[in-house]
């Protein structure tokens, strides 16, 4: 038998999880044109698992995709960063001297993250090495 103390508790915890969802950013708002355009370009064959914004800021939208990657693009649509969750990155992403870098100084090793940065680019390896280029994609450090 249910009590106006059940009641009332049940009305206290649904009103903390409406409050708690409503600040855990909202799923599946609508992406702007150029992110979508990017994921079409660079991501074939991964579907959309979620889409959130209001998560880190009221200005980035974080999408995941199947296999757990994910993508953060800014309010106009333009990537900002992109983890792979240990999983090569498409190198139709980068600028091809930054591609050409890595085939010639870090053999065997792929792109699991990068972000776009107001200088330029950073890239974390599988090895684990973050190394560090222009916008050009002109190499400019390594942190081993």
């Amino acid at each position: 038998m249910r009590t106006k103390q059940n009641y009332s508790k049940i009305l206290v915890f649904t009103a903390l999880l409406f409050g708690f969802l409503a600040n855990a950013g909202t799923t599946n708002p609508k992406l702007p044109e150029p992110a979508l355009d990017f994921l079409k370009m660079h991501f074939t064959g991964y579907s959309i698992s979620q889409v959130e914004t209001g998560a880190i800021s009221d200005n980035l939208f974080r999408v995941t995709l199947s296999e757990g990657i994910s993508i953060l693009f800014d309010k106009r649509g333009n990537w900002k960063g992109i983890n792979g969750n240990y999983r090569a990155l498409p190198k139709t992403i980068l600028p091809k001297g930054i591609n050409k870098h890595i085939n010639e100084n870090f053999k065997s090793q792929v792109v699991v993250t990068a972000d776009k940065k107001s200088w330029g680019y950073k890239v974390r390896l599988m090895d684990g090495k973050t190394v560090e280029y222009n916008n050009s994609g002109k190499f400019l450090r390594i942190d081993k």
